[in-house]
């Protein structure tokens, strides 16, 4: 990672957590920094191709990624989306032109991809608006359109957004998390919407 100081060897610290060793805290705070400045550079959708594992949920648990590299591939030889969200990360993914990648789900301000990329995600996830639907909106099959949400943010949505979205867009799927999923991936509204 450029800009790092000297003294931090980013391999040598990938390595050295593969092996559940400890940082110290001012190599994390040091790459904490380099990666919040790389961040703030990226935009509000990135585009990636395919192959690349995507993670739903881990909240910071270490031992689940570590569980889940076990599975899926070491980095860098398998290609990671993790979608959860803070901060600083981009608010969408999009695979191959064709799948949308989010945390939670859709919102009634958002038609077009394009929406995404003009908002502002370098502040705390707020309580209404686009940004706190893509990252809090789940599905709800008994719902054709948008309803406020009984979780106190976002919205729920049915299957007949999620065929809209998908038409406007040109895409083929919405890949999401945010919810429990005991297999590791589950179906959702008319297949077009998988949650991990």
């Amino acid at each position: 990672m450029p800009g790092l100081p000297s003294s931090v060897d980013l391999d040598e610290c990938i390595e050295s957590l593969y092996k559940k060793n400890l940082l110290a805290e001012s190599v994390i705070e040091a790459i904490c920094a380099k990666t919040k400045e790389l961040l703030m550079q990226e935009s509000n959708v990135v585009h990636v191709q395919a192959p690349v594992t995507v993670v739903g949920d881990i909240h910071g648990q270490f031992y689940d990624l570590i569980e889940i590299f076990k599975i899926g591939g070491w980095c860098p030889d398998t290609n990671y989306l993790f979608l959860d969200m803070f901060d600083f990360l981009t608010l969408s993914v999009v695979i191959n032109n064709q799948i949308f990648c989010v945390h939670g789900g859709l919102s009634p301000s958002i038609h077009s991809i394009d929406q995404i990329k003009i908002i502002d995600r370098f502040r705390e996830i707020p309580h209404e608006g686009p940004m706190a639907d893509l990252v809090w909106s789940d599905p709800d099959p008994e719902r054709d359109e948008f309803s406020l949400s009984p979780r106190g943010a976002g919205y729920t949505f049915g299957a007949q957004v999620v065929k809209k979205f998908l038409e406007v867009n040109n895409m083929s799927h919405i890949l999401r998390a945010h919810q429990l999923c005991q297999e590791g991936y589950q179906h959702g509204l008319e297949r077009s919407e998988l949650l991990l």
